[in-house]
């Protein structure tokens, strides 16, 4: 698996609420064994949100899950090793066809001859307009999430550098390098990714 790149993510590990201990003091000794037995089973947060709902009558939402389990101590089985496919080896590049000799140019007669007149006045130097300022960091979501992920996707910087990042379905996030593995994004771009993460996971009513 690519190595994967250290950097915070504050955003994702907010305290647990008054609300959230107050349903871990709720339950019984039976129901944290019965959600213990739904992590067995390989059900993840969303799964655990809705069974809770279902059987327990507790309603909760998916952050508050999050940090339930962590207070009643719930133990899940680490997630499964997604090995990354192979690159395709590239195409060789086809061989530049010869370029055609030139053909020798007339002589010109010695009528065509003639001096060219210098302008009277010089042309205005074309001056670009300013172009609009692009976003530091541009987040993309996949349609269909990477295997063992709850939600994934792309994080692209200025220069071209990308990133890929996902959130599996215990809530952990995961990055990864893109094409170039020697990139290592700045400060000011790390805070930019998770500021537009935190936005497009608000979108996808996750978070």
């Amino acid at each position: 698996m690519a190595g994967k790149i250290a950097f915070g993510f504050d955003f994702l590990n907010s305290s647990t609420t008054v609300g959230e201990m107050s349903v871990a003091k709720s339950l019984t000794k039976d129901q944290i064994a019965e959600i213990q037995t739904w992590a067995d089973d390989g059900l993840g947060l969303s799964d655990i949100q809705r069974r809770l709902g279902d059987e327990m009558d507790v309603k909760v939402t998916y952050m508050e899950v999050r940090f339930l389990v962590e207070d009643i101590g719930i133990e899940f089985p680490p997630p499964p090793v997604v090995e990354p496919e192979p690159e395709p080896e590239p195409e060789p590049e086809p061989e530049p066809e010869p370029e055609p000799e030139p053909e020798p140019e007339p002589e010109p007669a010695p009528e065509e001859f003639s001096e060219i007149a210098p302008s009277d006045g010089e042309a205005p130097a074309a001056t670009d307009a300013p172009a609009a300022e692009a976003p530091m960091a541009v987040i993309s979501i996949d349609e269909d999430p990477r295997e063992g992920s709850m939600v994934s996707g792309v994080v692209a910087f200025e220069g071209g550098k990308t990133l890929t990042w996902f959130l599996d379905d215990l809530g952990r996030m995961g990055v990864e390098p893109g094409i170039d593995p020697e990139f290592q994004p700045t400060e000011a771009q790390v805070t930019a990714f998770q500021n537009e993460l935190k936005v497009a996971l608000k979108d996808k009513g996750i978070g």
